[in-house]
Protein backbone atom coordinates (compact mmCIF):
# COMPACT_ATOMS: atom_id res chain seq x y z
CA UNK A 1 0.00 0.00 0.00
CA UNK A 2 1.40 3.19 -0.92
CA UNK A 3 0.61 6.62 -0.90
CA UNK A 4 1.16 10.17 -1.26
CA UNK A 5 -0.24 13.81 -1.79
CA UNK A 6 -1.87 14.52 -5.25
CA UNK A 7 0.76 17.20 -5.96
CA UNK A 8 4.02 14.97 -5.47
CA UNK A 9 5.98 12.61 -7.87
CA UNK A 10 7.17 10.47 -4.89
CA UNK A 11 5.04 7.33 -3.19
CA UNK A 12 5.23 6.88 0.57
CA UNK A 13 4.89 3.47 2.15
CA UNK A 14 1.70 2.75 4.37
CA UNK A 15 1.92 0.19 7.25
CA UNK A 16 1.82 -3.17 5.21
CA UNK A 17 -1.82 -5.24 6.07
CA UNK A 18 -0.69 -7.63 8.51
CA UNK A 19 -1.78 -11.86 7.77
CA UNK A 20 -5.03 -12.09 6.29
CA UNK A 21 -6.35 -8.40 6.65
CA UNK A 22 -7.70 -5.96 4.48
CA UNK A 23 -7.02 -2.63 5.46
CA UNK A 24 -4.33 -0.62 6.98
CA UNK A 25 -4.37 3.04 8.86
CA UNK A 26 -2.20 5.96 7.30
CA UNK A 27 -1.46 8.86 10.22
CA UNK A 28 0.08 11.98 9.83
CA UNK A 29 -1.89 13.29 6.65
CA UNK A 30 -3.17 16.88 6.03
CA UNK A 31 -6.33 17.45 6.62
CA UNK A 32 -8.37 19.06 3.42
CA UNK A 33 -5.87 17.77 1.20
CA UNK A 34 -6.34 15.64 -2.02
CA UNK A 35 -4.14 12.60 -1.67
CA UNK A 36 -3.69 9.17 -4.51
CA UNK A 37 -3.73 5.88 -2.84
CA UNK A 38 -2.53 2.57 -4.49
CA UNK A 39 -2.60 -0.95 -3.65
CA UNK A 40 -1.63 -3.98 -5.43
CA UNK A 41 -1.08 -7.85 -4.17
CA UNK A 42 2.25 -9.97 -3.64
CA UNK A 43 2.05 -14.19 -3.50
CA UNK A 44 3.66 -16.47 -1.54
CA UNK A 45 6.86 -16.57 -4.26
CA UNK A 46 7.09 -12.31 -4.98
CA UNK A 47 4.91 -11.90 -7.52
CA UNK A 48 3.05 -8.74 -7.85
CA UNK A 49 -0.34 -7.95 -9.57
CA UNK A 50 -0.91 -4.25 -11.16
CA UNK A 51 -1.66 -1.28 -9.13
CA UNK A 52 -5.33 -0.45 -8.44
CA UNK A 53 -5.29 3.52 -7.69
CA UNK A 54 -7.49 5.92 -6.19
CA UNK A 55 -7.80 9.26 -5.17
CA UNK A 56 -9.28 10.94 -1.66
CA UNK A 57 -9.83 14.13 -0.24
CA UNK A 58 -9.06 13.90 3.75
CA UNK A 59 -11.74 15.17 5.57
CA UNK A 60 -11.66 12.84 8.57
CA UNK A 61 -9.72 15.20 10.55
CA UNK A 62 -12.65 17.64 10.92
CA UNK A 63 -15.70 15.07 10.85
CA UNK A 64 -17.04 14.36 13.65
CA UNK A 65 -17.29 10.35 15.36
CA UNK A 66 -20.42 8.79 14.49
CA UNK A 67 -23.82 9.14 16.54
CA UNK A 68 -24.07 6.46 19.57
CA UNK A 69 -27.05 4.51 18.75
CA UNK A 70 -27.84 2.20 22.28
CA UNK A 71 -27.73 3.29 25.29
CA UNK A 72 -28.48 1.13 28.21
CA UNK A 73 -28.59 1.68 32.25
CA UNK A 74 -28.67 -1.59 34.47
CA UNK A 75 -28.35 -0.53 38.23
CA UNK A 76 -24.60 1.47 38.09
CA UNK A 77 -23.66 0.05 34.97
CA UNK A 78 -24.39 1.86 31.56
CA UNK A 79 -23.23 0.22 28.54
CA UNK A 80 -23.42 1.26 24.37
CA UNK A 81 -23.42 0.59 20.95
CA UNK A 82 -19.85 0.94 20.03
CA UNK A 83 -18.34 3.75 17.00
CA UNK A 84 -16.21 2.17 14.50
CA UNK A 85 -14.56 5.00 13.61
CA UNK A 86 -11.09 4.25 12.68
CA UNK A 87 -9.63 7.63 14.99
CA UNK A 88 -12.00 6.78 17.62
CA UNK A 89 -10.53 8.12 20.92
CA UNK A 90 -13.15 7.19 23.42
CA UNK A 91 -16.57 8.48 25.12
CA UNK A 92 -17.79 11.21 26.87
CA UNK A 93 -20.78 10.82 29.79
CA UNK A 94 -22.50 13.65 31.53
CA UNK A 95 -25.91 13.79 33.10
CA UNK A 96 -28.27 16.72 33.53
CA UNK A 97 -30.80 16.57 36.46
CA UNK A 98 -34.07 15.96 35.68
CA UNK A 99 -35.28 15.62 31.75
CA UNK A 100 -32.89 18.37 30.10
CA UNK A 101 -30.50 16.98 27.26
CA UNK A 102 -28.16 20.30 27.52
CA UNK A 103 -24.72 18.62 26.84
CA UNK A 104 -22.80 21.97 27.24
CA UNK A 105 -23.46 22.33 30.91
CA UNK A 106 -24.25 18.93 32.15
CA UNK A 107 -21.90 17.39 34.77
CA UNK A 108 -19.16 14.38 34.35
CA UNK A 109 -19.66 11.00 35.48
CA UNK A 110 -15.97 10.15 35.31
CA UNK A 111 -11.95 12.11 34.66
CA UNK A 112 -10.91 11.66 31.02
CA UNK A 113 -12.03 9.23 28.68
CA UNK A 114 -14.22 5.81 28.76
CA UNK A 115 -12.75 4.09 26.26
CA UNK A 116 -14.98 0.80 26.13
CA UNK A 117 -18.83 -0.97 26.93
CA UNK A 118 -19.65 -0.95 30.27
CA UNK A 119 -19.07 1.28 32.17
CA UNK A 120 -19.64 1.22 36.72
CA UNK A 121 -20.81 4.55 37.79
CA UNK A 122 -18.22 5.22 40.64
CA UNK A 123 -19.95 8.99 41.15
CA UNK A 124 -23.64 8.31 41.34
CA UNK A 125 -26.43 10.67 40.93
CA UNK A 126 -29.31 10.20 42.27
CA UNK A 127 -32.92 11.54 41.56
CA UNK A 128 -34.85 12.05 38.25
CA UNK A 129 -32.01 12.42 35.87
CA UNK A 130 -30.91 12.47 31.89
CA UNK A 131 -27.39 10.71 31.31
CA UNK A 132 -26.04 10.92 27.99
CA UNK A 133 -23.00 9.77 26.04
CA UNK A 134 -21.30 10.78 23.05
CA UNK A 135 -17.99 9.67 21.34
CA UNK A 136 -14.72 11.60 20.81
CA UNK A 137 -12.29 11.15 18.36
CA UNK A 138 -8.30 11.60 18.32
CA UNK A 139 -8.87 15.47 16.97
CA UNK A 140 -11.15 16.21 19.97
CA UNK A 141 -14.05 15.57 17.23
CA UNK A 142 -17.71 14.79 19.16
CA UNK A 143 -20.61 12.95 17.86
CA UNK A 144 -23.38 15.43 16.96
CA UNK A 145 -26.08 14.46 19.00
CA UNK A 146 -25.98 12.27 22.43
CA UNK A 147 -27.32 9.12 22.76
CA UNK A 148 -28.98 9.48 25.99
CA UNK A 149 -31.47 7.80 29.50
CA UNK A 150 -34.35 9.55 31.15
CA UNK A 151 -34.68 7.63 34.75
CA UNK A 152 -35.06 7.82 38.33
CA UNK A 153 -32.38 6.89 40.29
CA UNK A 154 -33.74 7.52 43.71
CA UNK A 155 -32.84 8.74 46.66
CA UNK A 156 -28.93 9.35 47.75
CA UNK A 157 -27.21 5.95 49.63
CA UNK A 158 -26.68 7.60 53.20
CA UNK A 159 -25.41 5.38 56.19
CA UNK A 160 -23.98 7.38 59.19
CA UNK A 161 -25.78 10.96 59.34
CA UNK A 162 -23.96 12.98 61.27
CA UNK A 163 -25.71 16.08 60.34
CA UNK A 164 -28.87 17.18 58.07
CA UNK A 165 -29.37 20.90 56.85
CA UNK A 166 -33.37 21.02 55.83
CA UNK A 167 -33.69 24.40 53.88
CA UNK A 168 -37.07 24.16 53.78
CA UNK A 169 -37.53 23.68 57.57
CA UNK A 170 -35.28 26.41 58.03
CA UNK A 171 -37.37 28.66 56.23
CA UNK A 172 -34.90 28.76 53.39
CA UNK A 173 -32.42 30.71 54.85
CA UNK A 174 -30.57 31.53 51.87
CA UNK A 175 -32.01 34.50 48.93
CA UNK A 176 -34.77 34.11 46.40
CA UNK A 177 -35.56 35.47 43.30
CA UNK A 178 -38.26 35.18 40.73
CA UNK A 179 -40.34 33.52 42.93
CA UNK A 180 -42.16 33.42 46.42
CA UNK A 181 -42.35 31.23 50.01
CA UNK A 182 -45.97 29.55 49.60
CA UNK A 183 -48.58 28.68 52.53
CA UNK A 184 -47.20 25.16 52.21
CA UNK A 185 -43.42 26.47 53.21
CA UNK A 186 -42.14 25.40 49.71
CA UNK A 187 -40.33 27.49 47.10
CA UNK A 188 -42.95 28.58 43.88
CA UNK A 189 -41.83 30.40 40.72
CA UNK A 190 -43.55 33.49 40.11
CA UNK A 191 -45.75 34.77 36.47
CA UNK A 192 -43.59 35.75 34.22
CA UNK A 193 -44.17 37.93 31.16
CA UNK A 194 -46.42 37.35 28.81
CA UNK A 195 -45.44 37.75 24.54
CA UNK A 196 -47.08 40.57 22.82
CA UNK A 197 -48.26 42.36 19.96
CA UNK A 198 -45.87 44.74 18.33
CA UNK A 199 -48.82 47.67 19.53
CA UNK A 200 -47.65 47.38 23.52
CA UNK A 201 -51.37 47.99 24.10
CA UNK A 202 -52.91 45.08 21.96
CA UNK A 203 -52.70 41.29 23.04
CA UNK A 204 -51.97 38.90 20.57
CA UNK A 205 -55.18 36.38 20.23
CA UNK A 206 -56.04 33.41 18.87
CA UNK A 207 -58.62 34.15 15.20
CA UNK A 208 -61.82 34.01 17.50
CA UNK A 209 -60.29 37.39 19.21
CA UNK A 210 -60.87 36.25 22.84
CA UNK A 211 -58.24 34.42 23.77
CA UNK A 212 -54.94 35.03 24.31
CA UNK A 213 -52.82 33.05 22.27
CA UNK A 214 -50.38 31.83 24.90
CA UNK A 215 -51.22 30.03 28.42
CA UNK A 216 -49.07 31.43 31.43
CA UNK A 217 -45.23 31.44 31.54
CA UNK A 218 -43.62 31.24 34.64
CA UNK A 219 -40.41 33.23 35.14
CA UNK A 220 -36.88 32.02 35.96
CA UNK A 221 -36.59 31.52 39.41
CA UNK A 222 -32.85 31.19 41.27
CA UNK A 223 -32.47 30.18 45.11
CA UNK A 224 -28.74 30.46 46.45
CA UNK A 225 -27.86 29.29 49.76
CA UNK A 226 -24.55 28.92 51.92
CA UNK A 227 -23.20 26.48 54.19
CA UNK A 228 -19.85 26.21 56.07
CA UNK A 229 -18.32 22.80 56.97
CA UNK A 230 -16.61 23.11 60.07
CA UNK A 231 -13.40 20.65 60.05
CA UNK A 232 -15.16 17.85 62.34
CA UNK A 233 -17.59 17.19 59.50
CA UNK A 234 -14.35 17.41 57.17
CA UNK A 235 -14.33 14.38 54.95
CA UNK A 236 -18.07 13.21 55.47
CA UNK A 237 -20.02 12.40 52.42
CA UNK A 238 -22.08 15.47 51.25
CA UNK A 239 -25.76 14.34 49.47
CA UNK A 240 -28.20 16.69 48.43
CA UNK A 241 -32.11 15.13 48.81
CA UNK A 242 -34.19 17.47 46.67
CA UNK A 243 -37.54 17.15 44.96
CA UNK A 244 -38.08 19.83 42.02
CA UNK A 245 -40.36 20.70 38.94
CA UNK A 246 -39.50 22.89 36.35
CA UNK A 247 -38.68 22.41 32.62
CA UNK A 248 -35.73 23.28 33.11
CA UNK A 249 -33.99 22.56 36.56
CA UNK A 250 -30.29 22.62 37.71
CA UNK A 251 -28.79 22.51 41.11
CA UNK A 252 -25.19 24.03 41.26
CA UNK A 253 -22.32 24.70 43.87
CA UNK A 254 -18.92 25.84 44.00
CA UNK A 255 -16.19 26.25 47.08
CA UNK A 256 -16.75 30.01 48.10
CA UNK A 257 -13.36 30.54 49.75
CA UNK A 258 -10.87 27.17 49.19
CA UNK A 259 -7.78 29.87 49.05
CA UNK A 260 -7.24 33.41 49.68
CA UNK A 261 -5.11 35.44 47.07
CA UNK A 262 -1.90 36.39 49.08
CA UNK A 263 0.65 39.39 48.46
CA UNK A 264 4.38 38.20 46.55
CA UNK A 265 5.60 37.83 50.03
CA UNK A 266 3.17 35.62 51.16
CA UNK A 267 2.10 37.10 54.69
CA UNK A 268 -0.01 39.48 53.53
CA UNK A 269 -3.72 39.07 52.35
CA UNK A 270 -4.61 41.22 49.09
CA UNK A 271 -7.57 43.16 50.11
CA UNK A 272 -10.29 44.80 48.36
CA UNK A 273 -10.92 48.65 47.76
CA UNK A 274 -12.97 49.34 50.77
CA UNK A 275 -10.21 47.25 52.95
CA UNK A 276 -12.77 44.85 54.87
CA UNK A 277 -12.97 41.84 53.46
CA UNK A 278 -10.20 39.91 51.22
CA UNK A 279 -10.16 39.22 47.23
CA UNK A 280 -10.92 35.17 47.19
CA UNK A 281 -10.41 32.80 44.34
CA UNK A 282 -13.73 31.83 43.91
CA UNK A 283 -14.36 29.33 41.16
CA UNK A 284 -17.14 29.25 38.84
CA UNK A 285 -20.47 27.15 39.41
CA UNK A 286 -20.27 23.17 38.86
CA UNK A 287 -23.28 21.19 38.07
CA UNK A 288 -23.81 19.35 41.60
CA UNK A 289 -22.62 15.32 41.34
CA UNK A 290 -24.72 13.81 43.54
CA UNK A 291 -21.92 13.28 46.08
CA UNK A 292 -19.12 15.09 47.03
CA UNK A 293 -16.31 14.15 50.03
CA UNK A 294 -17.03 17.53 52.32
CA UNK A 295 -14.20 19.83 52.52
CA UNK A 296 -13.33 22.22 55.38
CA UNK A 297 -14.77 25.41 53.46
CA UNK A 298 -17.58 27.54 52.78
CA UNK A 299 -20.01 25.99 49.77
CA UNK A 300 -22.69 28.07 48.02
CA UNK A 301 -25.21 26.24 46.33
CA UNK A 302 -27.47 27.30 43.32
CA UNK A 303 -30.78 26.28 42.37
CA UNK A 304 -32.50 27.33 39.34
CA UNK A 305 -35.62 26.66 37.28
CA UNK A 306 -36.13 27.63 33.92
CA UNK A 307 -38.75 30.19 32.19
CA UNK A 308 -41.41 27.89 30.89
CA UNK A 309 -45.17 26.92 31.19
CA UNK A 310 -44.01 24.69 33.97
CA UNK A 311 -44.17 26.31 37.06
CA UNK A 312 -40.76 25.84 39.15
CA UNK A 313 -41.67 24.79 42.22
CA UNK A 314 -39.45 23.35 45.49
CA UNK A 315 -41.15 21.00 48.12
CA UNK A 316 -37.52 19.64 49.61
CA UNK A 317 -33.70 20.44 49.68
CA UNK A 318 -32.02 18.69 52.56
CA UNK A 319 -28.16 18.73 52.64
CA UNK A 320 -26.70 15.95 54.24
CA UNK A 321 -23.57 15.06 55.85
CA UNK A 322 -23.08 11.33 56.42
CA UNK A 323 -19.64 10.37 58.56
CA UNK A 324 -17.31 7.72 56.67
CA UNK A 325 -17.18 4.50 58.40
CA UNK A 326 -14.56 3.77 61.11
CA UNK A 327 -13.28 0.62 61.88
CA UNK A 328 -10.57 -1.22 64.01
CA UNK A 329 -9.68 -4.77 65.39
CA UNK A 330 -7.76 -5.12 68.88
CA UNK A 331 -6.02 -8.66 69.52
CA UNK A 332 -5.62 -9.95 72.55
CA UNK A 333 -7.29 -7.65 74.86
CA UNK A 334 -6.69 -8.45 78.83
CA UNK A 335 -10.19 -8.17 80.52
CA UNK A 336 -10.08 -8.18 84.35
CA UNK A 337 -12.85 -9.21 86.12
CA UNK A 338 -14.07 -5.85 86.80
CA UNK A 339 -13.81 -5.08 83.11
CA UNK A 340 -12.33 -2.86 80.77
CA UNK A 341 -12.51 -0.05 78.70
CA UNK A 342 -11.24 -1.38 74.83
CA UNK A 343 -8.10 0.50 74.05
CA UNK A 344 -9.51 1.85 70.39
CA UNK A 345 -6.98 3.82 68.84
CA UNK A 346 -9.11 5.72 66.19
CA UNK A 347 -11.43 8.80 66.27
CA UNK A 348 -15.25 8.25 66.67
CA UNK A 349 -18.22 10.63 66.66
CA UNK A 350 -20.31 6.97 67.29
CA UNK A 351 -19.54 3.83 67.62
CA UNK A 352 -22.21 1.87 66.00
CA UNK A 353 -21.18 -1.88 66.67
CA UNK A 354 -18.52 -4.04 69.06
CA UNK A 355 -17.86 -7.71 68.29
CA UNK A 356 -16.62 -9.83 70.80
CA UNK A 357 -14.47 -13.25 70.87
CA UNK A 358 -13.24 -14.86 73.74
CA UNK A 359 -10.06 -16.16 73.44
CA UNK A 360 -9.29 -20.21 75.77
CA UNK A 361 -6.76 -19.21 78.19
CA UNK A 362 -7.14 -21.62 80.99
CA UNK A 363 -9.40 -19.99 82.90
CA UNK A 364 -13.49 -19.65 83.16
CA UNK A 365 -14.43 -17.30 80.54
CA UNK A 366 -16.35 -18.36 77.65
CA UNK A 367 -18.38 -15.31 76.29
CA UNK A 368 -18.03 -12.15 76.61
CA UNK A 369 -20.57 -8.49 76.17
CA UNK A 370 -20.40 -4.69 76.36
CA UNK A 371 -21.71 -2.85 78.96
CA UNK A 372 -21.44 0.60 76.65
CA UNK A 373 -20.14 2.15 73.30
CA UNK A 374 -18.48 5.12 74.84
CA UNK A 375 -17.20 6.64 71.45
CA UNK A 376 -14.25 8.59 73.77
CA UNK A 377 -12.94 5.98 76.39
CA UNK A 378 -13.34 3.04 74.29
CA UNK A 379 -16.30 0.77 75.23
CA UNK A 380 -16.58 -1.14 78.54
CA UNK A 381 -15.98 -5.35 78.45
CA UNK A 382 -16.69 -7.72 79.87
CA UNK A 383 -15.95 -11.93 79.98
CA UNK A 384 -18.14 -13.80 82.08
CA UNK A 385 -18.21 -17.73 82.70
CA UNK A 386 -20.58 -20.39 82.72
CA UNK A 387 -22.58 -19.28 85.37
CA UNK A 388 -22.69 -15.38 84.03
CA UNK A 389 -20.60 -13.76 86.50
CA UNK A 390 -17.67 -11.39 85.31
CA UNK A 391 -14.04 -13.29 85.21
CA UNK A 392 -10.87 -11.89 84.12
CA UNK A 393 -10.21 -13.45 79.95
CA UNK A 394 -8.12 -12.50 76.82
CA UNK A 395 -10.25 -11.24 73.92
CA UNK A 396 -10.32 -10.15 70.40
CA UNK A 397 -12.40 -7.21 69.61
CA UNK A 398 -13.32 -5.61 66.02
CA UNK A 399 -15.31 -2.51 66.41
CA UNK A 400 -17.30 -0.31 63.77
CA UNK A 401 -18.66 3.13 64.01
CA UNK A 402 -17.65 6.78 62.45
Amino acid sequence: VQFKKKSATAWQEAPPPIGDSTDTFVTGVDDGADYDLRVRFRNAIGVRSDWTQISHTVIGKTQPPADITSFLIEGDRLSWTEVTDKDLAGYLIRFQPGTSRSWGDAAKLHAGLVTASPFTMTTRPSGPVTIMIKARDTSGNESLNPAYIVTDLGDPDVANVLVQYDRKASLWPGSLSGGTIDGSNNLAATTGTLMWNADPSVSMWNPDGTTLMWNIVYGAMTYQDQLTISSALSGSAMTIAANILGDPWSVQYRENAPSPMWDPDGTTLMWDADSSSPMWDTPDWQAWPGRIDAKNTIYDFLLTTGQSPTQGYVSQFVITLDAPDVEETLDDVAVSALGTRLPITKTYSVITNVQLTVQTDGGGAISARYADKDADLGPLVQCLDAAGTPVAGILDARIKGY
